[in-house]
């Protein structure tokens, strides 16, 4: 499989999905699952950021980009949700202690299956736009 370079300004964002308790990832899967269809970044977070979480807006926000960012790599390099939890997961691009590296491949792989994750994703523009993902493959 290919090794998946994670850039520095999804970095942070990742760590905080790895560092989410079990309960709080949960109900976010669920509010992404309850989620209406939404187009941006901001119109998701603002959704999950109405259900009160206890998570910082602004966490929020990162965490809902960094998602959106991941399904529009995962789409273009055909990967499973699965799958590409578990390459960012390994990636030595993140300073991760090892014993919470299977937390976030099982955090990542929920989040990423979400529809609302998804249907975000395709509504971002893509490759040869000014957004393109930002993820590289080597």
């Amino acid at each position: 499989m290919a090794r998946i370079r994670v850039p520095e300004s999804e970095r942070p964002s990742l760590l905080d999905i790895a560092r989410l308790d079990q309960g709080i990832n949960q109900r976010l899967v669920e509010a992404l699952e309850g989620a209406p269809p939404a187009l941006s970044v901001h119109a998701l977070s603002d959704y999950i950021n109405g259900q009160a979480f206890g998570i910082p807006e602004d966490e929020v926000r990162g965490i809902i980009g960094a998602l959106i960012t991941l399904s529009m790599v995962q789409s273009g390099l055909e990967f499973t949700p699965e799958e590409l939890a578990q390459e960012i997961a390994q990636s030595t691009d993140l300073n991760l202690p090892d014993n919470q590296r299977p937390q976030l491949t099982t955090h990542l792989t929920d989040l990423l299956n979400s529809r609302a994750i998804a249907i975000a994703a395709k509504a971002t523009p893509c490759a040869g736009c000014s957004c393109s993902p930002s993820a590289s493959v080597s």
